[in-house]
């Protein structure tokens, strides 16, 4: 295989299409929107520094990229992939990362709901995302925003949670929040609580959510506001975020998409669908002045610092 395919999926399907790859003979997932190119593995030179499961570092059209031994960073105890003929570069956060792997077998075009949480206890911590139901198997769907936390040796979101201010005004808000990484969840509810929000509610996916919100109707007690990933297993965000936007009784919740992954086709998905902002994930700054701004109409320079 050479670049990334051209995924043109329509807004709201709740279709994904997954890489299968495989690793000392296991297969593995991860969605082809965090996929940049796979290429052979080039020459690397030494990283100074780097985590153990890093081999070097090349050079690709003006960029140094870090390639990992994947096998080796997910299964250490096994010792490294000798005979890798695949690299996987990966781009999401702003951030450039290639893995090798022994093969890129093919493409999977599935829903959502072929895709479901891993079982607890049964996949290392912060390194699968979901199972991928297959017809004839199951295949785990890797966590690569959380591997990338591991490699650098800092999670997502840890720098900028320092940067929020605390506001009075924000005690009224009722915050859900939907994304399948636990990483992300974590670092969300810290951010959203330090900045002053009242109340906050977490879901690993945009089924659960979905179920929570219908609940919320049919009660008259809505969120103020939802901020959801895209990519999840059992419904993704813009499935979730077309249901709302449908529903008479709960379009006028204000719907936040808040991804790894920020294109011009993921943008134009989104606003299709009816989101009232979009953020990338490498920009968690904006996140709390956009809800300021969708709830209470002002910048958080002119609200109450408590």
């Amino acid at each position: 295989m050479s670049d990334k395919k051209e995924i043109l999926l329509d807004s709201g399907t709740n279709e994904m299409e997954a890489l299968i790859f495989r690793l000392k003979g296991q297969e593995y997932g991860v969605n082809v929107a965090k996929i940049h190119e796979l290429i052979t593995p080039p020459k690397t030179r030494s990283l100074p520094g780097s985590a153990e499961s890093v081999t070097g570092v090349f050079r690709l059209r003006d960029e140094n990229i870090a390639l990992v031994d994947l096998a080796f960073h997910l299964k250490p105890e096994e010792g490294r992939l000798e005979n890798g003929n695949t690299v996987v570069i990966t781009a999401f956060n702003g951030k450039k990362t290639a893995f090798l792997v022994d093969s890129a077998d093919h493409i999977e075009r599935v829903s959502w709901d072929q895709i479901v949480p891993p079982a607890d206890g049964l996949v290392t911590e912060g390194a699968i995302t979901g199972i991928l139901q297959l017809t004839d198997r199951i295949v785990p769907m890797l966590d690569f925003e959380a591997i990338q936390g591991q490699i650098v040796g800092r999670q997502w979101g840890e720098l900028e949670a320092e940067k929020v201010a605390r506001a009075d005004a924000r005690e009224d808000f009722n915050v859900f929040v939907v994304d399948d990484s636990s990483v992300v969840r974590k670092s969300l509810f810290l951010i959203l609580e330090d900045a002053g929000v009242g109340q906050i509610t977490m879901f690993n996916n945009g089924e659960e959510a979905w179920r929570s919100i219908c609940i919320a109707a049919e009660t008259g007690a809505l969120p103020s506001i939802l901020i959801s990933d895209i990519e999840m297993p059992q419904m993704d965000g813009f499935t979730l975020t077309r249901r709302i936007k449908e529903n008479p009784a709960m379009r006028h919740l204000p719907v936040v998409l808040f991804s790894s992954i920020v294109s011009q086709d993921s943008l134009h998905k989104g606003h299709k669908v009816g989101a009232d902002a979009q953020i990338s994930k490498a920009e968690l700054i904006k996140l709390i002045p956009t809800i300021d701004d969708l709830l209470l109409n002002e910048d958080v320079d002119n609200l109450k610092i408590g």
